[in-house]
């Protein structure tokens, strides 16, 4: 689904060369990633996006987008306007053309400089690789930036949100349930947030940058969406954290430069993670804010009927981790069995119809 146009409150690397770019996408191994112009001609490609075109690297470069992304003429008109700063951001669902057949591929672009010449950047992901997205990319099993997911009512009200907040906003996520998220974002970006009638909308919502109150450092910027739960008063929530200043070292711009670029895949994952967790219906049980993001979503997987084995291939995990987080569910929930679980996620689903 195609969103709004999106502006950022600044670009997402400023000052790059054409250099530092260029061996900043050689690096980054993962996600799919591309550099294009204000014509839509592919000027970067990693070895991620060659393979999942089925295209060698060396014949990427000059291409156009359009040969590659369905409808194409959507492709080239994006690309014009976020080179000529029509706007900033831009995701969709696009069918992607590749040597053999066609994919479903989240696509993510955002503005860079380079060179002081604005050009876009891409993170194209087949739907399969989903979970592969936003982890640190020495410590495979850690995530690059802590995500967050919650639920809000219509007066948003924070029902309940993954344990990671406390690693965004120095609060726990008991501390966090009961309080106006309103009340904790900075009063210059509340008012991009609200709806027409003051609530949370009923489209889904992107903020690239949004400050939160911080007891420890004043004020932490997180990216932000909020979607619909559908058949429900509440709305689903992600926050996605900054980078670091000991993952983004001012020494080595490359290095910062690559984890900027890979930061584009957290999002992509947080908003993948909104979806399937929709699937969960039950966000107002007090137990899912003693679980984490990745709970939540092994969760909202078992609840739609994949076994341990369908979970543990498409997050990336070993079944001995996803495993793990079931027990971890299980004591939360108080319960001893996955028919326990599901038995009583699904009791509470149909009492709150």
């Amino acid at each position: 689904m195609d969103v709004n146009p999106i502006r950022r409150p600044k670009p997402l690397v400023a000052g790059a060369s054409a250099s530092e770019v260029s061996q900043a996408v050689a690096q980054c191994e993962f996600p799919p990633l591309l550099i294009w112009d204000g014509q839509g001609t592919i000027l970067l490609a990693n070895n991620a996006l060659a393979q999942l075109v089925g295209q060698p690297l060396s014949e990427l470069t000059g291409r156009l987008l359009a040969d590659f992304v369905d409808p194409p003429e959507v492709a080239q008109r994006v690309a014009a306007q976020v080179s000529g700063g029509t706007f900033d951001a831009y995701r969709a669902t696009r069918r992607v053309r590749t040597a053999n057949h066609e994919i479903c591929a989240r696509i993510w672009t955002q503005a860079i400089d380079v060179d002081g010449r604005r050009l876009g950047v891409s993170v194209v992901v087949d739907e399969a690789d989903m979970g592969r997205l936003g982890k640190h990319p020495k410590k495979a099993r850690l995530d690059l930036v802590p995500i967050a997911v919650g639920a809000l009512d219509d007066a948003w009200t924070i029902v309940s949100v993954s344990t990671e907040i406390e690693d965004l906003i120095h609060r726990s996520a008991s501390e966090c349930a009961g309080l106006c998220l309103l009340d904790l974002v900075h009063p210059d970006d509340a008012a991009g947030l609200r709806g027409q009638d003051g609530k949370p909308g009923g489209e889904p919502l992107y903020r690239a940058y949004v400050r939160f109150s911080d007891p420890v450092t004043g004020w932490s910027e997180a990216c932000m969406m909020i979607g619909p739960l559908p058949g429900r008063p509440e709305h689903l929530f992600a926050l996605v954290g900054a980078l670091e200043s000991g993952q983004q070292p001012s020494w080595d711009r490359v290095a910062e430069l690559e984890m900027a670029l890979r930061r584009i895949g957290a999002e992509v994952r947080a908003a993948g993670a909104l979806e399937m967790i929709g699937g969960i219906a039950t966000p107002v049980l007090p137990q899912l804010g003693e679980l984490s993001t990745r709970q939540w979503e092994v969760l909202s997987r078992l609840l739609q009927g994949e076994r341990v084995s369908t979970i543990a291939r498409e997050l990336y995990l070993s079944e001995s981790t996803v495993r793990n987080h079931l027990a971890t569910i299980f004591r939360r929930f108080r319960v001893h069995t996955q028919s326990e679980l599901l038995e009583l996620l699904r009791g509470k689903t149909a009492g709150a119809q």
